[in-house]
């Protein structure tokens, strides 16, 4: 624990110094933006939306859908048409298999040259048992669409513990920041992954585990300052001194092989974490919730030009679009020339075959 404390000092005391980008209050006052009511997003089985992407429509390249991730649902996606007023129902293709390459819990997508990644949430259980189909990622491409797993759990708890392998932040001056956030961030994550398991095999399946371990809930696709863009995640857990983290996901070994990282930022979203991630038009837009499940801490939606988004970066410079969004957001669509952004929430499959416990949900926020 001492330990803990002294990286988590020497990480705060470098962010004040040289990590900070930007001046800007992540708690100053938000602008008011309009959010329409929330009504139900079609259709069963799609009861826990949890991610959401824009693709060109299966049935015509020419037109935009959403595509969205459920985190109950782990052989499929869902391709819904939008129209005028920024409602999604079932296209006619409304059903992606993912065939052999099942992803569980799934929490973000995002693309990747040619296709999509659908992305497992990494986490443990709410019992705090780790599952291996969680630690997945799929590749999903063509049309008709078709799904490679491309990433695996294999040793993926193993490689927890070594953690500053597993975010491995080249030797160099210009890493330093970045590789004293990394040692914070592995601290915590460490620390919390063995709190979890301790919890899973004291309590034998119970839930109600208070530990926060890793846990994946934003994608996204950034232009690198040279060579192809990269994937950053945005971790919903844990956070490190009250900020969020995110992740530069290294090139992809294939198959089963854990995912590793190569960067690493932390985003000041006022104590809150992130539960999405997406761009548009030169900026990075997000949804900040809550760290544990709520019922009554409302999301907020924020965007930062997402050239600050760099490895080793603190951001700071974080504006607040709305604050009253459900707490159970969790997909993200922006629509520049409409000037809105799609929000989708979080509902209940339940245990009746055939309907949803509590649909999902789905709102608009107007954009200025």
């Amino acid at each position: 624990m001492i330990r803990l404390r002294k990286v988590l000092r020497a990480a705060l005391s470098l962010a004040g110094a040289v990590l900070v980008v930007g001046a800007a209050s992540p708690v100053a006052g938000a602008p008011a933006a309009v959010v329409s009511s929330r009504v139900d997003l079609p259709q069963y089985p799609v009861c826990e939306a949890s991610a959401a992407i824009e693709m060109p429509c299966l049935a015509d390249a020419a037109k935009t859908c959403v595509w969205v991730g459920d985190n109950e649902q782990t052989d499929a996606l869902f391709e819904y048409d939008v129209d005028a007023a920024g409602r999604l129902t079932p296209s006619a293709h409304w059903k992606i298999a993912l065939g052999g390459a099942e992803v569980g819990d799934i929490e973000a997508l995002a693309r990747d040259g040619d296709g999509v990644l659908a992305i497992g949430s990494h986490g443990r259980s709410n019992g705090g048992e780790a599952k291996e189909k969680r630690a997945r990622i799929a590749h999903i491409a063509g049309n008709p669409p078709s799904a490679t797993l491309v990433a695996g759990a294999e040793e993926w708890v193993k490689n927890l513990e070594d953690c500053d392998k597993w975010i491995a932040i080249a030797v160099g001056d210009y890493d330093e920041p970045a590789r004293v956030l990394r040692d914070a961030a592995c601290q915590t994550i460490v620390a919390a992954e063995h709190e979890a398991e301790k919890f899973a095999k004291k309590n034998h399946g119970k839930k109600g585990c208070p530990a926060t371990p890793l846990n994946v809930e934003g994608a996204v696709s950034v232009p690198a300052s040279y060579g192809p863009p990269r994937i950053w995640l945005g971790l919903r857990a844990p956070t490190v001194a009250g900020k969020a983290l995110l992740l530069r996901m290294a090139p992809l070994a294939g198959g089963k092989k854990r995912i590793s990282f190569d960067g690493i930022a932390a985003i000041d979203l006022g104590g809150k974490a992130i539960r999405e991630l997406t761009t548009s038009d030169g900026s990075l837009w997000g949804i900040a919730g809550a760290v544990l499940d709520s019922d009554t801490e409302p999301s907020r939606l924020w965007k930062i030009d997402q050239s600050l988004l760099h490895n080793g970066a603190t951001i700071t410079a974080v504006e607040f679009v709305s604050d009253a969004l459900p707490p159970t957001s969790e997909g993200l669509v922006i629509q520049t020339g409409a000037k809105r952004a799609i929000v989708l929430a979080d509902g209940d499959l339940g245990k009746d075959g055939g309907t949803c416990a509590t649909a999902a949900g789905q709102l608009t926020v107007a954009l200025p």
